[in-house]
């Protein structure tokens, strides 16, 4: 464009300006305006690029209170310290998905993909082999499981916890339930941090079971009785 061309569009320009009532300050104005809010929404596009990472060390655990009723918790999981009702809560529930079997087929397969997540592997390996074994005995029958007790015997460490859980448990065949069996046991839980989406899917509490043992108790027991 030659400088002549350039210097008619210019005054075309102020003319027109001229004629909607607009100065060039105005003008000026109105484009500094446009800049600075430009400038601040890539302000906000990097501030929430930022928290989204800080993010990313964070994992969403679930706690359950007394009222069974479950409360999200967004916490660094490291700085996280389980309470006694968390340890209890998952024991309880570890022993339930152990000692149950549902005739359902869709609700035990449920069974074991929790069982499995909220297991450590050392152990998974003879659990998995006593489900299967159970499986075979009870055949087309159902254990139907109900825990009467569970409390914490030691906590050395905060990211570890054992709990003494009691239940009984009865065969629920073809020709209706059978007596109740009183059991009592010892578990012991580990945190170990999620590392996958799926795994926060599976088990948010991060809560493993690493060691467990029980035994069969007396007919006379308390557990017996109730």
């Amino acid at each position: 464009m030659r400088k002549d061309e350039q210097k008619t569009l210019m005054a075309s320009r102020e003319a027109l300006w001229r004629a909607i009532g607009v100065s060039r300050r105005i003008i000026w104005t109105t484009h500094f305006a446009c800049a600075a809010l430009a400038v601040g929404i890539i302000a906000q596009g990097v501030e929430r690029w930022s928290n989204a990472r800080a993010c990313e060390n964070k994992v969403s655990v679930i706690e359950i209170p007394e009222s069974g009723l479950p409360s999200h918790v967004l916490t660094r999981y490291e700085e996280w310290v389980p309470s006694d009702g968390v340890w209890i809560a998952a024991a309880r529930e570890w022993v339930w998905l152990v000692r149950s079997r549902s005739s359902d087929v869709g609700t035990e397969r449920y069974q074991v993909r929790q069982l499995a997540a909220t297991t450590a592997q050392d152990l998974w390996l003879s659990v998995d082999a006593w489900r299967k074994e159970q499986a075979g005995a009870l055949s087309k029958s159902s254990a139907e499981v109900e825990i009467v007790e569970a409390t914490i015997v030691d906590r050395a460490r905060p990211d570890r916890a054992t709990a003494h859980v009691t239940w009984r448990e009865r065969i629920l065949g073809e020709n209706g339930p059978g007596p109740w069996t009183s059991q009592g046991g010892t578990i012991t839980l580990a945190k170990s941090k999620p590392q996958t989406v799926e795994e926060v899917e599976k088990s948010p509490t991060g809560l493993l079971t690493v060691a467990f043992s029980h035994t069969a108790l007396p007919a006379d027991s308390e557990v017996s009785r109730r």
